[in-house]
């Protein structure tokens, strides 16, 4: 449990592969990408978590 929120921490105990071993991608693209900006960490706002709710919410 996180010592504020209480809230469980959930973690992966076993290996989870989601490709084959035929697999030749480098890598997986996210669906929406979200720049990063140092405007955001000055600001302290999480642009992800905004995207989320903009998706969520049809905006």
């Amino acid at each position: 449990m996180t010592p504020n929120s209480m809230l469980p921490i959930i973690h992966a105990s076993e290996y989870y592969q989601t490709s084959f071993p035929g697999d030749d991608r480098r890598f997986r693209a996210p669906d929406i990408a979200i720049p990063y900006t140092f405007a955001d960490y000055a600001t302290g706002s999480d642009a992800v978590l905004d995207a989320a709710f903009n998706t969520i919410n049809g905006d």
